[in-house]
Parts: C-alpha cells; structure tokens; sequence
C-alpha cells in the first residue's frame, strides 16, 4: 500500500469519499466503518437501556421498602399528629380560662364607706369636725356626693375607735379613710 491509499482509506473510514479508491480499499474500510458504528450504536443503547433498567429497580425498591431509607410506621405519623393536636389544644384551654379584665376604677386603700344622710353638707362638716379634732386633716370633694378622705393612723387611738362606732363606720383596711355622703332617706 501506497501512502496515497492509506490515506484514502483513512479518508474512506472517516466517512469522506475520496476519487480514485482502489475499490477493495474502499470496500474494507467500507465495512470497518459499518462495524465500527454498529458497535458503538449498541453501546449507546447497552448505557440507555441500564439507566432505564436502574431506574426501575430503585422504584421497585422503594415501593417495597428495600431502599434503606427508614420507614415510617404509621402509628409513629398518627402519634405526631396526635401531639399536635394535644399542644394546640392546651394552648386554647389556657388562653380562655385567663380572668376576664375588670374595667372598674380601682382606689389605692379600702373602698368607700357609704353614709346615706337628708342633709349631706350639714353631715360633711360635723364629719370634718370631729375629724380636725382627732388630728387628721380629711380632704372633701363634691362630684355628685361629697366625698371625706383622710388618712388613718395605723394604730389608732380609743378616740379614733369611738368616731368610727360613732357614725357606724368600719375600720378601713389601709390607710385611707373614704367616706361618702349620699342624699336620700336614713335607713336604720
């Protein structure tokens, strides 16, 4: 063989169809070519065919169960849900038993102690009076019913004690002393 036709040959292999061929030159790399191609053909199709082939058999291992992925039980889903369920209902449960807000003015000290009298100023300053007279100095304000507010002594004296029985009054739990004058009928 010539160098001319072993690059024809080469040529020929590669697809390319130089003139001047020797025929059976031509004709074997011809073959080699088909041969060649057929080859790499079923290779491409051997690859393709175990991908698909792969792909199958890991489907059918993970609808089995075979994969090695742990697997779930199914009560362990329910109980999941279950503990959901369980917190957000606690949660509800301590949010409506919360004490309603009271909206009532609150007063520091003991609430007032009503005194219902036909003559409330007339009744308000002999209050003041004997109150100046134990050595308190009680403060009146007039919003509607007069109001006295004094501070008590933490101990207080008999004289203290004898007021308080005097107008029927309790003893006020802090140290405020309220008292409020209200008009309308004396009830005994």
């Amino acid at each position: 063989m010539s160098e001319q036709d072993d690059q024809n040959w080469f040529h020929t292999l590669a697809g390319r169809h130089p003139v001047g061929t020797d025929p059976a030159t031509k004709k074997e790399a011809q073959a080699i070519r088909r041969a060649v191609l057929a080859l790499k053909s079923e290779q491409e199709a051997a690859q393709l065919n175990v991908e698909s082939g792969l792909q199958k058999l890991k489907f059918r291992l993970r609808r089995e169960g075979l994969d090695g992925a742990p697997k779930r039980k199914s009560w362990q889903v329910y109980g999941a849900f279950a503990m959901a369920a369980t917190m957000v209902l606690t949660i509800g449960v301590v949010m409506l038993q919360q004490p309603p807000i009271d909206d009532a003015a609150t007063y520091r000290g003991a609430g007032a102690q009503i005194i219902t009298t036909l003559d409330t100023t007339q009744r308000a300053q002999t209050l003041i009076a004997e109150l100046e007279a134990l050595g308190i100095k009680p403060e009146v304000t007039r919003f509607g019913a007069v109001t006295i507010t004094a501070e008590w002594p933490a101990k207080p004296s008999a004289k203290h004690v004898a007021f308080l029985k005097r107008h029927n009054l309790q003893q006020p739990a802090s140290s405020a002393l309220r008292i409020e004058l209200m008009q309308g009928n004396v009830q005994k």
